[in-house]
């Protein structure tokens, strides 16, 4: 992310341009010397800094007859280049998900080994549903975490948990009621637990094609 400070002066009606004092800068430990050597953003990295100019396009001149900067008055501006810490907030957010799909997986194991089907489905239901309000506590920490106003690469994953929770849950509910044709019937319920990690892998693979190809 790049924070654009405009430095502005007092006088906004006269032409003046405000110019960096680099002699002001003693720059010897900090490449940052604008910068509080102390300041430092929650999960972010502080990459660079640097001053440049943009030329003024207003479409109004602010009331003031014969406005010099409307049009094409370079304004100075301070950025500050920072960059999130990646790893950490990764791993915290990535161990749930894993932690999920593995109870996803034995519930197909469950429905597929249970000798018994009377109740499985209501079984199957109760435990999806505290499967995927897990999966929405986990989805609202990564929000808070991350703090991001569009959907993030990362984001979409929770979303294939809840679709991977809902076939579950049809799965179970077909295989439980002996309905669903050949596929879900087959050598108890074995087509689905054998496409499940497959189906997965495939989805990941179809989300960070889509969101970065």
């Amino acid at each position: 992310q790049n924070i654009a400070i405009n430095v502005s002066h007092i006088d906004y009606q006269n032409a003046i341009i405000l110019t960096p004092d680099f002699d002001a800068f003693t720059v010897i430990k900090s490449e940052k010397p604008e910068l509080d050597t102390e300041l430092t953003i929650s999960q972010w990295g502080i990459e660079n800094t640097y001053f440049f100019y943009k030329l003024s396009n207003f479409l109004t001149d602010f009331g003031i007859t014969d406005y010099i900067r409307q049009q094409g008055f370079p304004f100075l501006y301070f950025n500050i280049h920072i960059r999130r810490h990646f790893i950490d907030p990764f791993i915290i957010s990535f161990l749930p998900i894993i932690i999920i799909l593995f109870i996803i997986f034995s519930l197909l194991l469950i429905a597929g080994l249970k000798e018994n089907q009377k109740g499985l489905a209501t079984l199957i239901i109760r435990l999806s549903s505290g499967i995927f309000f897990s999966a929405a506590i986990a989805h609202q920490t990564f929000q808070r975490t991350v703090h991001a106003e569009e959907i993030t690469y990362f984001e979409h994953f929770f979303f294939m948990l809840y679709v991977v929770i809902l076939l579950t849950t049809i799965n179970g509910m077909l295989y439980g009621t002996k309905k669903g044709g050949w596929f879900i019937l087959f050598k108890q319920n074995l087509l689905p637990r054998l496409l499940f990690w497959p189906s997965v892998m495939s989805f990941i693979l179809i989300i960070t094609l889509v969101f970065f190809y």
